[in-house]
């Protein structure tokens, strides 16, 4: 859509695009600043793109500014390609699939945000660390007291009360385990794949070209 209008403002969008699953991965795992500047300045390192990149990396939220960016180049180059076709009474026919093609890419830029926002808040509200502490303290306790449980049910033999909790204390602690990884569920994510599968499905949409229809 923004191509034929504007050349460059698409190129700009198909490199934010690119980069925001990137960038995203690196606010969600706490990644130092150094690696930020390394994946920005690989899309964004060109002598033209430079004021781009010294503004990306001057904001505080830097996915939030890219699909604001977005925003902006979308609506300047099709805001651009209305008033050409205005002007233009040979072309006014397509001013409805104009405003169309602009509701559309902005439904699709919120659908973004929406992402960043849903990623943003499973970041930003962990499961209190008093839960975890109790539970962990409960089930110590638990496998503790277990051995004489099951001597004061007639498990008389210690191989007996060794096996049985070594088994139980190996599920619970097991569990335990498990749900502190799930509490931080970006760390075990396989995000580093799905960035480079958004940049490369980014990069695919834009240099694919679909055969013309004949009917």
């Amino acid at each position: 859509y923004i191509f034929p209008i504007h050349p460059s403002g698409a190129v700009l969008s198909v490199r934010y695009l690119a980069l925001i699953g990137w960038l995203l991965k690196a606010q969600l795992r706490g990644e130092d600043e150094e690696s930020q500047q390394q994946v920005a300045r690989l899309l964004l390192g060109e002598a033209h793109y430079d004021e781009e990149y010294r503004w990306l990396m001057g904001q505080p939220k830097r996915t939030v500014a890219m699909t604001s960016r977005l925003r902006q180049i979308c609506a300047v180059a099709l805001s651009d390609g209305i008033a050409k076709t205005t002007n233009n009474p040979q072309q006014q026919h397509r001013l409805l699939d104009q405003s169309a093609t602009q509701l559309t890419i902005e439904e699709r830029i919120r659908e973004l945000e929406v992402c960043v926002g849903i990623c943003e808040r499973l970041f930003g509200s962990p499961i209190p660390p008093t839960y975890s502490r109790h539970l962990s303290r409960v089930i110590s306790l638990w496998i503790l007291l277990l051995p004489v449980s099951l001597i004061s049910s007639g498990v008389s033999t210690v191989a007996g009360v060794a096996c049985a909790t070594t088994v139980a204390a190996y599920v619970f602690i097991g569990l335990d385990e498990v749900g502190m990884e799930i509490e931080n569920v970006f760390q075990i994510m396989p995000m580093q794949q799905l960035a480079a599968a958004a940049q490369k499905d980014a990069g695919d949409a834009f240099v694919s070209e679909m055969p013309p229809l004949n009917f």
